[in-house]
């Protein structure tokens, strides 16, 4: 008897990417490896790669870091600070430096102060030379530092400063750098205890958002009944490390420690983004890097990268520590896996029975050799295999023969330039009907 043949296709979820959440269902249509593959509206399109930002940059993770967004663009090694002029070459500023762990700047025109969490860094308007301090009465170290309307935040105390600790917020008084508390009352300093230790801050539309080891809260400049920094609690659970938050255009995109990423827009409203899997393998040297204007996040501990925009996520083959602001440009290293591949999660068709996978068509163009790869088992939990990599035929075609309950598809090219991947069909034969009652029809 002749078995009855179906379709089974696969398109829509392509824009999404890699999956957000593990889930056990062959129902879920999702990917499981996306790779150099970045999600878009039409589906997914090759990786295009940064231009190494400085030539000759030794990356140890996370530094070095590129710091831009005003005149002056810096980049900063654990213990050495180097300006970047407009043709990309650099020259060394300030050495020795006490080693921290993440840089934050500040950048307006000439004028740049920082820290690194090990020490602040000035930069001298007048004669262009830069200092660095363990901190003082008029300006404590550090953690992190942010612009906030022309008055600095600063989160995480590290030295001596009224009685301070990494769990206070301290501000400076209007357009100076100077943190000294006095009657003019513009500068000032407040716990956030139920934040924890602070690792960041940020702007926000009109906020600042304070990331802590234990919590999130967002800090809003008022003027009566006297000039403070009015706060209110977002999120009870913190962030992972001090580099896992990335400040974009009205948007922030950080990773809580439980590995679940979220989104938090200009009005404060969270959006959970789910990817627990995906965060979960990263290391403790988590850095999140932002393409400015673009509405991409990287996501890196130095062995993995993935890319966050407002499609979906996918992982690339280069490990970003930071994005110039000629957005062609980066700080990063390769991991060496450059291939355009995708995975399916398991599908099993909407029917448990035994099936058989006849074939599998790609709909994609911008590659002469692209492959095909089925993976197929018989019973749930068991072992997957597969035939290896099919090439597909000038009709974007590979055939199989194959039986099981459960399958993955995989595709993949070598190259990435001008590749778009934009669904896949595959034709499914039902060997076991069993559980098949009167007439069926699975397409989708």
């Amino acid at each position: 008897m002749k078995m009855k043949e179906f379709e089974y296709t696969f398109v829509d979820e392509l824009a999404k990417g890699l999956r957000q959440w593990q889930d056990i269902s062959a129902v879920n249509k999702s990917l499981v490896v996306c790779r150099n593959a970045v999600p878009g509206p039409m589906g997914l399109k090759g990786f295009e790669d940064f231009e190494q930002a400085v030539s000759g940059v030794t990356i140890s993770w996370p530094f070095p870091q590129l710091v831009s967004g005003g005149k002056i663009m810096v980049l900063g090694y654990a213990s050495e600070l180097y300006e970047v002029e407009s043709d990309w070459s650099v020259t060394s500023v300030l050495s020795g430096i006490t080693t921290g762990d993440h840089w934050d700047l500040v950048n307006i025109g000439d004028y740049v102060i920082g820290t690194n969490g090990g020490a602040m860094v000035v930069r001298d308007v007048s004669t262009g030379a830069w200092s660095q301090s363990s901190g003082s009465n008029s300006l404590p170290l550090v953690r992190s530092l942010c612009n906030y309307k022309g008055q600095l935040v600063g989160g995480g105390v590290l030295s001596s400063f009224n009685g301070c600790d990494e769990s206070f917020v301290v501000w400076s008084k209007i357009g100076s750098a100077d943190f000294t508390v006095d009657r003019m009352n513009t500068a000032g300093f407040a716990p956030m205890y139920q934040v924890g230790d602070i690792l960041r801050v940020g702007t926000l539309g009109d906020y600042v958002v304070v990331y802590g080891t234990r919590g999130i809260v967002a800090m809003r400049g008022v003027v009566e009944p006297a000039p403070t920094l009015m706060y209110r609690d977002i999120q009870s659970n913190g962030i992972r490390s001090v580099g896992a938050v990335g400040f974009g255009e009205g948007e922030h995109v950080f990773v809580d420690n439980d590995n679940i990423m979220w989104k938090i827009g200009s009005e404060l409203g969270l959006e959970m983004l789910g990817y627990e899997e995906f965060m979960s393998s990263l290391g403790d040297g988590i850095n999140v890097a932002y393409k400015r204007g673009s509405g991409e996040f990287y996501v890196s501990d130095g062995s993995k990268c993935y890319l966050l925009n407002k499609f979906g996520m996918c992982q690339v083959h280069q490990l970003v520590t930071s994005v110039a602001d000629d957005i062609s440009k980066a700080v990063w290293e390769s991991d060496g896996d450059e291939e355009f591949e995708v995975k399916t999660d398991l599908v099993d068709f909407y029917i448990q029975g035994l099936k058989s996978v006849q074939l599998l068509e790609f709909m994609f163009e911008g590659s002469d050799e692209a492959y095909a790869r089925l993976d197929f088992r018989y019973t749930s939990g068991g072992a997957y295999q597969n035939l290896g990599w099919k090439r597909l035929n000038k009709e974007n075609i590979a055939t199989f023969i194959t039986h099981g309950t459960q399958f993955r598809f995989g595709f993949k090219c070598d190259t990435r330039e001008g590749v778009r991947l934009s669904g896949l069909r595959a034709r499914v034969k039902l060997s076991d009907k069993r559980g098949i009652r009167g007439m069926y029809s699975n397409a989708s």
